[in-house]
């Protein structure tokens, strides 16, 4: 078990680059917008500088610290699941549910908070909508997600097993949902029934601000419908992408993005 917790990280920034290698391909045969000129090596250092900064610090690796969270807290007998000796089906369903919310939660957060916004503003700051952006995550973003997923496997008592699963399929989907690829009008809508989509994440990174403040699910679709932030895309889904603070694509590298958070606005 303590080499799994170990290899937490490892094992699912490997999955999540395969899956980004799939859906480059996926992306190349059916292609919402037309893929952008004269900015891609820019925004590709800054995209995976940020990831290797998140996955190369130890203790701003959301799966590891999740996963040692639910180590500990197994190990001591803590949480309420640990309490009840609720058997594994249970354990992973409710760690898939109550992770999800929590994304959710926060997310909203990130963006109804200014001094939250300062930090996630970097994930939006991204002028294409493609998978590169699922690795666009500033380290404070990374270390948030990190915390509030922790306290919640800890009062849970979520066993490793579960995290681990929970947190793949979030690594997973957190490139599906931003790739810039068609799954067809009839699929896309079945999906989205119970799962964010492309086209529903679209919306959300549009650069006007009304449709940036809806759909914020991580993995499943439903929070958005139970607590009225749903917005069906239409014609397509937006055009536009980025933050009116930031329009010029040569100002977003690596070293810009990480001050982002503590630099004036404007």
């Amino acid at each position: 078990m303590e080499a799994l917790v170990e290899n937490a990280s490892l094992i699912i920034t490997a999955s999540a680059l395969v899956a980004y290698v799939i859906t480059l391909l996926w992306e190349h045969a059916r292609p919402v917008l037309p893929p952008d000129a004269g900015d891609g090596s820019v925004r590709w250092a800054g995209n995976f500088g940020l990831l290797f900064v998140n996955h190369a610090v130890p203790y701003l690796v959301v799966p590891g610290i999740t996963a040692f969270a639910a180590w500990w807290a197994d190990s001591l007998g803590l949480g309420l699941l640990a309490a009840l000796d609720a058997p594994f089906w249970l354990a992973l369903l409710i760690a898939l549910l109550a992770l999800d919310i929590m994304g959710w939660l926060l997310h909203r957060a990130l963006h109804r908070w200014a001094w939250l916004w300062r930090v996630h503003q970097v994930h939006h700051s991204d002028l294409r909508f493609d998978a590169a952006l699922a690795f666009r995550f500033h380290p404070g973003e990374a270390a948030l997600v990190a915390l509030t997923s922790s306290l919640v496997v800890i009062t849970l008592g979520l066993p490793v097993e579960a995290v681990l699963a929970s947190s793949l399929l979030g690594a997973l989907h957190n490139v599906f949902v931003h790739a810039n690829a068609r799954l067809g009008a009839g699929l896309e809508r079945a999906v989205r029934w119970l799962f964010v989509t492309p086209d529903l994440h679209r919306v959300h990174h549009s650069a006007d601000l009304s449709d940036a403040m809806h759909n914020y699910g991580i993995v499943l679709s439903f929070w958005d419908r139970l607590f009225r932030t749903w917005r069906t895309p239409v014609d397509g889904g937006p055009r536009s992408f980025g933050i009116d603070a930031e329009r010029d694509p040569e100002r977003l590298s690596l070293p810009r993005l990480l001050l982002m958070p503590f630099r004036r606005a404007g």
